[in-house]
Formats: structure tokens, C-alpha cells, sequence
């Protein structure tokens, strides 16, 4: 695994298995599928923090005092930035 890929497996890992952190089960499906992609190489990182920033950004909304969710979001946004890149950049020549 890559070390940014172990980093935010790592991040997802110990939010999800952190009992005092309310998470619906909506939230924790999401952190299990991306950590399931993380550990079987399926998808790149910037797509799988591209399908997990928004349920992620609700749950740091609504637990403002947990650090660890507002560092995921951090990283998320870091990540998810080549997505959007391959994403748009192609768009923009085919006019």
C-alpha cells in the first residue's frame, strides 16, 4: 500500500472503530467501503476521497469537536484535488 493510501486508511480505520464518535450507519458504510478499496487497490485514492469527501463533511459538520474528523476532511480535500483536475481539465479542450 502506498503511503499516502496507509495514511488515510489509517485516518479512516481510527475513526471507525472509535466507540465515543456517533456515526450513522450511512457514515460508517461509507468509511467501510472506502477502507475496502484502500486495502484492495480497486480505485485511486483521489476518487475514493472524491466519493467519501461529502459524507465525511456531514459528519465533521455535525461533531465540530472531534479533531480527527476535521483532519479527514483536510485530507480529503488534499486528495480529491486530482480528481476534479482529470475530471474538468479534459472538458475544457473539447469546445
Amino acid at each position: 500500500m502506498k503511503p499516502k493510501a496507509k495514511r488515510l486508511y489509517e485516518l479512516i480505520h481510527e475513526i471507525y472503530k472509535q466507540p465515543t464518535y456517533p456515526l450513522s450507519q450511512v457514515e460508517k458504510q461509507a468509511f467501510f467501503e472506502a477502507a475496502q478499496k484502500l486495502t484492495n487497490n480497486q480505485e485511486r485514492i483521489s476518487l475514493i476521497a472524491y466519493r467519501l469527501y461529502l459524507t465525511e463533511e456531514k459528519a465533521a459538520q455535525s461533531h465540530q469537536s472531534y479533531k480527527e474528523l476535521q483532519y479527514l476532511k483536510k485530507l480529503l480535500l488534499k486528495y480529491r484535488w486530482k480528481y476534479y483536475l482529470g475530471a474538468v481539465l479534459p472538458s475544457s479542450f473539447i469546445r
